[in-house]
Formats: structure tokens, sequence, C-alpha cells
């Protein structure tokens, strides 16, 4: 996800509070849209009562919110699906974040997810979300819930009789209207000066809003209004748009009806739950590893995000950001066959001028600017993970997201059976976890 340097500036304040974070396919090939979600034998008991803090039957404690705004709630890592083929075994994943846990447990490679973010809107939306997402008859339904909240019966109709009708088209329809019409300006216009919120929608679609003053209408600073709204109509288009160009959308639950009926199939039995958490606390992941120990469910990854690097621009020091998270990290039942996931952005310097000005390389060719390497390791790579971020304490603060890329590079390399042709996933070094790279 997108660095959180604002958040880290107020982490340096709080000396570290909570940071978030937070696929190849021819998107000419989506599957057959006839198909529809398998309706409930009865009306899920959850639905109106929101335990999704259950994991596994237990109650999860929560860590104290972080930051409460929903800027960070929508894709920005297009090619997550790569991450799939690095499970060694099923089980819980945890995740940072909204859709990356939801398109990667809906391969069916998970037993159980858990949606763990510090910031108190990502925590509201997902509590909204899996709602509607339990509720929708089929994928299409749930877009036009989620993003207007209502049920567009025509569009959705047109949709379902198409032979493979393109997801970007069928949201970009959903929102046309502000997307095309306005700034974020005139989205608070439309949403407030009105008083028609798509909170209120969603209330008479049948979700349960969760219980918090004022959740909607949030204190960001200087910008006293942060609505949902500009999020849903406006970032929800651009990341179709980029799932669209990079051949990925078959890869996620919008663009794929097996996917969605995965995922649906495991909010409607219990198997999903969203956990307010921080990494560089133990309370919240202390309670996690203890309902996994009790049921027997092993560990079978964590998506950290960007969140282990992302101290570019701050004097947080990139060894005490990861050595803080991973002592709280090892509070959980981590196996020989838990994988470790995080990604680093490699797109600050996108046009070869600025790049040069810079004194880097352009590294890739990808169709669109939001860039990503993928890196899937085990535990016997975190003594050369810890060595990496020892190593960037006292660099340029302005260049360790670059410096990071090439030192993670002595300790990674391309997947061979990537098949995207831009060498995003990146695996362990044979032998790198016997030898710390200098």
């Amino acid at each position: 996800m997108r660095p959180r340097l604002v958040l880290l500036g107020w982490c340096l304040v709080n000396f570290f509070l909570p940071l978030t974070a937070q696929s190849a396919h021819d998107p000419a090939q989506v599957p057959n849209n006839s198909r529809q979600a398998p309706a409930p034998t009865a009306k899920p008991a959850y639905i109106g009562s929101l335990p999704f803090a259950l994991l596994a039957g237990h109650k999860v404690e929560e860590d104290d919110p972080g930051v409460h705004n929903f800027s960070f709630f929508h894709p920005n890592e297009f090619f997550g699906h790569l991450f799939e083929t690095q499970f060694a075994e099923k089980g819980a994943l945890i995740t940072v974040g909204t859709f990356r846990g939801l398109n990667n447990a809906s391969k069916g490679n998970v037993s159980h997810l858990v949606l763990f973010d510090y910031n108190r809107g990502i925590k509201l939306f997902n509590l909204i979300n899996l709602q509607l997402v339990a509720m929708a008859k089929d994928r299409w339904e749930y877009m036009s819930l989620m993003l207007t909240g209502e049920r567009n019966e025509a569009l959705i109709e047109r949709a379902r009789k198409a032979k493979n009708f393109d997801p970007a088209e069928f949201i970009h329809l959903l929102t046309k209207d502000l997307d095309e019409r306005g700034s974020e300006n005139y989205v608070k216009k439309v949403s407030f000066a009105t008083g028609i919120k798509i909170s209120d929608k969603w209330k008479t679609s049948g979700v349960k809003l969760p219980e918090a003053k004022d959740w909607f209408d949030l204190d960001n600073g200087e910008n006293k209004i942060d609505p949902l709204e500009y999020y849903l109509y406006r970032e929800m288009n651009k990341a179709a748009k980029s799932y669209k160009a990079n051949g990925t959308m078959g890869e996620t639950i919008f663009g794929d009806d097996a996917r969605f009926e995965t995922i649906q199939g495991m909010v409607r039995n219990g198997k999903v739950t969203v956990v307010q958490g921080d990494l560089f606390s133990k309370k919240a992941l202390v309670s996690i590893g203890e309902a996994l120990r009790k049921e027997n469910i092993p560990l079978a990854a964590i998506d950290l995000s960007n969140v282990p690097g992302a101290t570019n621009d701050t004097d947080v020091t990139p060894s005490e950001v990861w050595g803080k998270m991973k002592s709280a990290l090892e509070t959980l039942p981590i196996g020989s066959k838990t994988r470790l996931f995080m990604t680093t952005h490699f797109d600050l310097f996108t046009s070869p001028e600025r790049a040069k000005a810079n004194g880097v390389e352009v590294r890739h060719n990808l169709p669109t600017d939001d860039s990503w390497y993928y890196y899937a390791f085990s535990p016997k790579e975190l003594p050369a993970i810890d060595q990496i971020f020892r190593s960037q304490d006292g660099e340029d603060k302005y260049r360790r997201s670059d410096t990071l890329e090439r030192k993670l590079d002595r300790l990674f390399e391309p997947d061979p059976a990537d098949k995207t042709g831009y060498q995003l996933l990146r695996l362990p070094k044979k032998g790198s976890g016997d030898a710390v790279p200098r």
C-alpha cells in the first residue's frame, strides 16, 4: 500500500503507536458471469449483530485505535495474487487492509482470514463490507451495494446476462456521474449538502452500521470532512481501471465468480474476523495467537504490506520499526510452514528524467504507475532480514525505499514461475536463510 508518511510522523510523536497498511489474467477471459452464489439456507445470524470479532469461536482482544480515516481502504497493489502460490499449508491468513485479504483468501488456500488494522476507519469499512458480501446474490449485486448502497437491478441483470461483462466498466457505470463530474469538493457538496450519504443507503439495504459517534464525518487535520464517498467513487474507479490495465481483474472477487463465492462462503460461515490491531503491540496479536493455538489452526501467512519499510522521510530508524514489529509478531504461533509477505514500492521515480536526476534506474515497464515488488519468505530468512534493516540505519532517510529494494535484491530473486513478465514476485535465493547478506 502507499507509504504512510503522515502516519509515521504521528508514530514519531507517540513512539511507535500503530502503523498499517494496509494479477496475470487476460481481462477478456473473465469467467462466465451467469453464475450466482448459492443463497444461504437461513439468514446469517451475525448480520445485524456483527460478531466479526470472533476467531474460531474465541473473542479477540483489540488494541486502541490509531488514526481514523478511509484514505487507504481501496486497493493499490494489483498483483497481490502472486502470493497465493506461496502458501505451504492451509490455515489462517492475517493481513492488514481491506480487499487485499479478501482477494488473497478467495483462491481457497486459507481456512480463516483475519483483517487486522489499527485504522478505525478501515475497521469500520471492513465490518460494513463483510455484511455486503454476505447478503449479495452474486458479485455484481455486491459491487452495486458496496459502491452505491443500492441494487441497480437493470445494470446487474445486464452484467449477469452478458458473456464476459467487464467489471471495470460495471464499476464505471455505477460511479460515472460523480467520477466524471467533479473534484473532491463536488463529492462533498453532493453528499453533505443534500444530506444523502451512502451510509444511509447501506442502512436502508439492511446493513447494521457500527456504533461509533460521527464515524462518517471524520476530523482529518485541516480537512474536517473525510467522506467515504470520495474514496468509493473516485479511488475504486481508479483501482478497477488499474486491475484491467494490468490484466489482473480476474484474480479478484470483483472479476471472478468462484473467487467471490469462496470468500462469501467464508464470511457466511464465520471464517473471517475483523480486528482493530497494531503490528507494533502485543495485545491483539497475543489474543489471536491464543485462539489459533486453542483450535490447532496453523498460521499460514502474515501479510505485512509495505509497513516494514515505510520509514522514508522520517527519523524513525528502520531497525527500530522492524525490531518492534518482529517482537510483536513472535507472539504468534509461527511455524516452519508459515510464510511472511511484504511489499516495497518502486515507482518513486517513474519517469526517466526523474530517475536520472535522482541517480536511480527505471525498474519496471508496467502499464500503471502503482508498482510494487512482492516478497514472500519463511521464518528462517528472518536473521537476514534483520541485518538488512539494521544496515539501513544512518542512511539518507529520503532514499531508504530505493536502497531497501537493492539490499533485498541480495537476498531475493525473481520467481522463475512468475508469468506476469514483470518479475514482481521475489523469493529467497537458495541458502539465503543460512547466510546473512552483506
